[in-house]
This record gives structure tokens, sequence and C-alpha cells, in this order.
């Protein structure tokens, strides 16, 4: 493994490298670094959830939001004011732009459609759908998620809107402003209610020694460890065909990482069915209209 104080693919050095936000154990000095080194790295890199130490503001983690903390209004208190469509979009714009936010001012956290892996098609589709999975899972488990909530039509909204970047600017132009500090005065901020999410903020692009982040481990830990799982039981599935000479008979949909994933996974944030439909229909910059069209 690269040293993490050097850059993976060109070797350089510097303060604040960004990692590699499924594994965290490779560094890069940019993401067209890390882009390269993508196919090299992606056999290699192995989620390590259980690796976890007693965090430090000297390790370089985040500090817990502001934002976790009692006295402030409920979690879904966001979505008053807003209509059922307009909190659909609202939920889906606080996830992209927590994206955004993590590989601007957390340290090259780069996740979900900042990620190498957005850059190999299908892969695309797996890994921003895996992460907007943990985002929807802790939303669920921090109760920012009002009531009542349709997962169809929330998630037939978010199919639409996950393949294109969201930035601040974007946030102040489509909602009229974007201030962290809002929630605190009754009002909503999409920056705020990501931190409640997450359990912590984007700045520093680490994970804070609390419950919040705690949960956050936990989260990542069961859709990647899930789709470890799926990945060992394929390489196993074609090694033994090769060994039978049937390596032809697998079918193409036998082999689908995300469709093969256990259903408790979905528990919660509207089932497998309907993700299946995000996961088939997102696309990187661009709208898949004809399965929007098509979703029931």
């Amino acid at each position: 493994m690269e040293s993490s104080n050097s850059c993976a693919f060109c070797g350089a050095r510097k303060a604040g490298l960004q990692t590699c936000t499924a594994c965290r154990l490779v560094a890069y000095f940019d993401r067209d670094c890390q882009k390269a080194h993508w196919k090299e790295h992606k056999g290699e890199c192995s989620y390590k959830p259980k690796e976890k130490k007693k965090a430090t503001q000297g390790d370089g983690v985040s500090s817990p939001s502001p934002f976790t903390f009692g006295g402030l209004p409920p979690p879904s208190s966001w979505a008053s004011g807003l209509s059922e469509d307009q909190r659909y979009e609202w939920l889906v714009d606080c996830y992209r732009m927590r994206a955004d936010d993590d590989y601007a001012w957390g340290g090259g956290n780069m996740h979900g459609l900042y990620s190498a892996a957005c850059d190999e098609g299908e892969e695309a589709n797996l890994t921003i759908a895996s992460d907007f999975l943990i985002f929807c899972r802790l939303a669920v488990r921090h109760e920012v998620v009002p009531s009542p909530w349709n997962w169809g039509k929330f998630l037939k909204k978010a199919a639409g809107m996950l393949g294109f970047a969201f930035e601040k600017e974007d946030a102040k132009e489509k909602w009229g402003g974007e201030n962290v500090f809002s929630a605190m005065m009754g009002g909503r901020s999409l920056r705020a209610t990501g931190e409640v999410v997450y359990g912590s903020s984007c700045m520093q692009g680490g994970i804070s020694d609390d419950d919040d982040s705690e949960a956050l481990c936990e989260e990542q830990d069961a859709v990647h460890e899930a789709l470890e799982e799926v990945r060992n039981r394929f390489d196993e599935m074609i090694e033994k065909a090769e060994e039978e000479g049937i390596s032809e008979k697998i079918e193409e949909d036998e082999m689908d990482e995300w469709k093969s994933l256990p259903d408790r996974l979905f528990d919660g944030v509207g089932g497998k069915t309907l993700w299946v439909k995000l996961y088939e229909t997102v696309a990187v910059g661009t709208v898949n209209e004809e399965r929007l069209e098509k979703w029931v």
C-alpha cells in the first residue's frame, strides 16, 4: 500500500492530500490523479470499517455539527412551508450540496458523483446509488425525513438529479439563499440539514468521535460490506464456472451487483424494487428521460 503522505499515482507530497473515500487508505494529489489510478486501485480497494481508532482534532477529523445537539427545531422541520414536490427536490439537493462541500471543503473527500469511479459507465450508477443509499439510511435514522413521505416519488425525482453537481451558488439561485445558521433561527439550510444527516460538518473531511459519526460508520459498513459480500460471491461463481467450462452460460443479470444486494439493506427507505429503478435510471451529466417516463 502506498504511503498516505504521498500521492499513490504521481508520488507528489503536499499537505492535505485527498483520500480515497471508500478505503481511506490511499492518498492523491488531486482528482485527476485519483481518476488515473482508479483502474489499478479498484481491484485492491476494500472498505476497512472495522479499523476505527479514538479520534481527535489533531487527526484531521471534522468537528461535530452544532446542529446535532439539543435545543434546536426537530430534524425534519426543514420541510415546513414546502410543497410535497419541493420537499423531495430539497432533500436531494441537500445530499448533492454535501457531496460538493466534502470535495471542496472536506479535504478532497470524493464520494458519489465526485468519485473517480463515476468515469466508468455502469460503475458510476453503482457508486452514486450506493452513496445516496447511505445518505437516505442516515436521514431516516436521524429523523430528518418528514412524515408522510412517498419514497417512490422521492427516488424518481432523485434519479433525474443525482447525475448533476450542485454547489452553493446553485442553492442560492434555486432556493433564494443558503445560510448554515438559518436553521438556528427557524429557517432551513441545506448544509445544516446535511450536518444533521451525517453527524458532522464537511470541514476537514473526516469523522468525529461521537455517536452521530458512529452512525455514519455503521451505515457505510452496512452498504460497503454487503457489496463486498456480493463481489466475493461473484468471484467464486466465476471461478467455479471456469473450472467446469460453463462460464459463457452465466447470465449478465446474475452478475448485477446492485440487484444482488440483500433486501434488508433497503428496509425503511422505500424497498429494493424502487432502488433498482433508481440505479437503472441515474445517469452522469444527463437525464434518462425514457426510463423516467416508464417509472410508475
